[in-house]
C-alpha cells in the first residue's frame, strides 16, 4: 500500500479534529512529520486536545519548528488555555490549573519580548485577548489606529473576544477599514459582539461589490440578530447573487425560528 500523501494526512487531521480529545496521542504523532503543512494541520487539530497533554508540544513547535505559519498557528492554538482559564473553577494547585497558568505567563512574555517576530507578538495579543490586563487592552487601541494594517488585522480580531463593548466605536469604524483584510476581521468582530449599531454598515457591505465581504456582513448580521438585522435579511434575500441570497435566506430562518 503506498504511503500517504500530505493531502490524505491533512483530511485525516480533519476528522481526527472532531475527537480530538480522544485522539490527542495520535495527532502529536504528525507535530513532527516532515511536511510543515501536515504539521500546521496537526497544530490546529489540538485545539480541543487534552489539556495537560499538548502545552509542551505546541511551546515545543513555536520554539524549534522552521516554518513560521507552524509557529503562528501553535501560538494562536495556545490562546485556548487563557479562554479556559476563565472556565477555571476549582483547586488552583489541579493540573489544569497549573498548565493554564504556565502557558499565560508565556503568552504574555512572548507579547512583551521585542526580540520575537511581529507575527508571534501579534498572534500572542490575539490570544491574550480572551482575558486582556490593561496593558492588552492599550495595545488594542493602540494598534487600531496602526498605520500598519497587519496591526490594524490583529487589532481587531482581538476585539472579538475582548468580553466588553469598550470596542464598539472603534469597530464600527474599522468596517470601513481600506484594507479588506481588516474590513473582514472587523466584520466577524461585530458580529461576535453582536453590535446592532452595525446593521446599516453591514446592509451596505452585503450590497457591495466585494463578494467575500459581502458573505461575511450577511453572516454578521445573522450573529447580531433583532428586529432591523432581520429586516436587513429580509431585503438581502432579494440579492442578484443566488448564493448570498440563499444564505440570506437561511440566516433570516433561523433568527425567525429563535
Amino acid at each position: 500500500m503506498p504511503n500517504p500523501t500530505p493531502e490524505d494526512i491533512i483530511s485525516l487531521l480533519e476528522q481526527l479534529a472532531e475527537r480530538a480529545e480522544q485522539e490527542t496521542d495520535q495527532i502529536l504523532e504528525y507535530l513532527t512529520h516532515e511536511d510543515p503543512a501536515v504539521r500546521e494541520a496537526a497544530v490546529w487539530a489540538l485545539w480541543n486536545g487534552g489539556l495537560t497533554r499538548i502545552a509542551d508540544p505546541l511551546v515545543e513547535r513555536v520554539e524549534h519548528d522552521t516554518d513560521t505559519l507552524v509557529q503562528s498557528a501553535a501560538v494562536s492554538v495556545l490562546g485556548r488555555y487563557v479562554y479556559e482559564g476563565l472556565m477555571l473553577d476549582g483547586d488552583p494547585d489541579s493540573p489544569e490549573a497549573r498548565v493554564i497558568s504556565h502557558v499565560n505567563t508565556y503568552l504574555r512574555a512572548m507579547f512583551q519580548d521585542p526580540q520575537r517576530s511581529q507575527l508571534l507578538r501579534r498572534r500572542a495579543l490575539e490570544a491574550l485577548a480572551f482575558n486582556p490586563d490593561d496593558e492588552i487592552m492599550a495595545t488594542i487601541e493602540e494598534w487600531a489606529g496602526s498605520s500598519d494594517p497587519l496591526h490594524r488585522k490583529s487589532a481587531a480580531f482581538a476585539m472579538g473576544r475582548v468580553s466588553s463593548n469598550k470596542f464598539s466605536a472603534l469597530l464600527l469604524k474599522l468596517l470601513d477599514d481600506p484594507s479588506t483584510r481588516v474590513q473582514t476581521e472587523a466584520i466577524r468582530s461585530v458580529g461576535e459582539q453582536g453590535i446592532r449599531k452595525a446593521v446599516s454598515m453591514l446592509t451596505a457591505l452585503a450590497r457591495g461589490p466585494d463578494r467575500d465581504v459581502a458573505r461575511e456582513a450577511i453572516e454578521a448580521l445573522g450573529q447580531v440578530g433583532g428586529g432591523r438585522a432581520a429586516k436587513a435579511l429580509r431585503s438581502l434575500v432579494k440579492l442578484d447573487d443566488p448564493e448570498l441570497a440563499d444564505l440570506a435566506a437561511e440566516l433570516l430562518e433561523d433568527l425567525d425560528g429563535a
